[in-house]
């Protein structure tokens, strides 16, 4: 994705190709990092958190939702600028049930583990674990 210019605000942004996850501390966007260069990225919660900070050696960036478009502002983006690359998570209620889901290799054992663990914990009856024939929270 190529960053576009704002000439209002005089900073350029992306603008995320999918609905992205609200997630406390901006979660739901892990991380940026352009195709080529070396300059670092750093994720702020907004623009005012980089009030008063020396700009030369950090690329900061941040989400807003600017006029119906979901944003990612940059501030000292480097020149010329190239193609980034976005980490994020996708909105869980934008997802159809046949939309392919990108486990990444090796992932697999632990997703199934973590959907086991998750569903067993679905049940409807109360359970203890000690066997003593007594099925009472009270215990």
């Amino acid at each position: 994705m190529t960053p576009l210019k704002d000439d209002s605000r005089g900073m350029y942004y992306l603008v995320l190709p999918e609905s992205l996850q609200t997630l406390p501390d901006n979660a739901g966007l892990d991380d940026i990092w352009p195709i080529r260069g070396a300059n670092d990225y750093v994720k702020v919660n907004s623009e005012k958190y980089i009030s008063g900070v020396d700009l030369l050696t950090s690329t900061f960036y941040w989400y807003e939702r600017y006029t119906g478009e979901q944003r990612v502002y940059f501030k000292n983006l480097g020149l010329p600028v190239c193609d980034h690359l976005v980490r994020m998570v996708i909105a869980f209620d934008k997802l159809a049930d046949t939309d392919p889901i990108v486990i990444p290799s090796g992932l697999e054992l632990e997703v199934v583990e973590l959907m086991k663990n998750f569903f067993l914990g679905q049940r409807q009856t109360p359970e203890d674990d000690r066997d003593d024939g007594h099925d009472d929270k009270q215990q």
